[in-house]
């Protein structure tokens, strides 16, 4: 077994964030601004989160199971530049039409809704959006990776740019009225 292991070429794509449709994750983020029109922001601070559509994910995945190169590899699977949350709103915004208020929640405060949403999980046994451990996951400096690796190896990148990921997931939310 460990002699065919040893013998057997793989590469590991690392995707980020993913957006796109058919993806929960971002339903919440797309309803505030949607309905609500606000734009969440937590903490003073930018920070930077690498995505990729799925789209793009599932191309190269394709093009990964049949690369000549990088066998042995971890690549990251994202679009060529990290974006601030603000960057997303604002893609957001040119896709539908819809501007949202910046609302910027104080680290403290962020980190007291997340033991709120831990206390809710304990007590209602249901899964909550933002527990402790997603708050810290959003405080987090940074969430930015690069595809220079890929691109180097393959000669690949990302097809769709943010308008184009962010609209098709905004239609296909707005057609399965998720939003």
């Amino acid at each position: 077994m460990q002699a065919a292991l040893r013998n057997t070429e793989w590469i590991i794509l690392r995707p980020p964030a993913v957006m796109g449709p058919r993806d929960e994750q971002f339903v919440p983020l797309f309803k505030l601004m949607s309905r609500w029109r606000v734009i969440t922001e937590v903490g003073f601070r930018p920070r930077e989160y690498s995505l990729i559509g799925v789209d793009d994910l599932v191309a190269m995945l394709a093009h990964a199971a049949v690369a000549e190169q990088g066998s042995g590899e971890t690549l990251f699977a994202t679009m060529p530049e990290p974006y601030a949350w603000r960057a997303v709103a604002e893609a957001f915004r040119r896709v539908s039409g819809k501007s949202s208020l910046r609302l910027v929640v104080p680290e403290f405060v962020s980190r007291g809704i997340g033991l709120f949403g831990d206390f809710r999980a304990r007590v209602t046994n249901q899964p909550v959006l933002l527990g402790s451990d997603k708050v810290t996951e959003i405080l987090g400096e940074s969430w930015a990776c690069s595809s220079n690796k890929m691109k180097r190896l393959w000669g690949v990148e990302c097809g769709d740019d943010l308008d184009t990921v962010v609209g098709k997931t905004y239609r296909f939310y707005l057609q399965q009225k998720w939003i």
